[in-house]
């Protein structure tokens, strides 16, 4: 009786120890999630991601729309753009897009017991010389000395000076 007890025991113990393993992925702990990016067209974006007790780690990425793929279908959108770091914790675009506004990044770590995920991080695309689209009655109140064209378009009258 106290050896079939024993055992017992001793395959609860190794039992709880496998689930304990499994829940939390083998120990892998994201420390660091990508932040979001923000830059002109033509810069160069990075997303850094790092975790413990990882032995390898993948990029995703997500379309604005909601589509996941992965970074060499990313790359065939882009082929303009040098996409480095598949494999490191850093991922680097070279040469960002217009196009490449909204789209989502994530890493997943993983192990031999499983694997974990960071937070996404999103690239954002700073429109340099994007024209405002001011209603011209607005301007009048807002810049002293501006009227308005036959056109509807905003000028500053000519001065003569003597």
């Amino acid at each position: 009786m106290k050896k079939t007890l024993t055992i017992l025991v001793i395959i609860a113990i190794v039992l709880s120890l496998s689930a304990s393993a499994f829940a939390d992925n083998g120990g892998i702990k994201v420390t660091k999630n990508p932040s979001d990016e923000y830059h002109f067209i033509g810069e160069t974006a990075a997303f850094v991601a790092n975790a413990r007790k990882y032995s390898g780690l993948t990029w995703t990425v997500v379309d604005p729309d909601g589509y996941r793929c992965s970074l060499d279908e990313f790359r065939s959108y882009f082929p303009h753009s040098n996409v480095t770091g598949d494999t490191t914790g850093t991922l680097i675009i070279n040469n960002v897009h217009a196009d490449m506004e909204g789209y989502r990044f994530f890493c997943t770590f993983s192990n031999a017991n499983g694997a974990e995920s960071s937070a996404e991080a999103v690239l954002h695309i700073i429109y340099q010389g994007k024209e405002l689209d001011i209603p011209a009655g607005l301007l009048v109140d807002l810049v002293p000395g501006i009227q308005i064209d036959n056109n509807g378009r905003p000028y500053f009258p000519s001065y003569v000076v003597y």
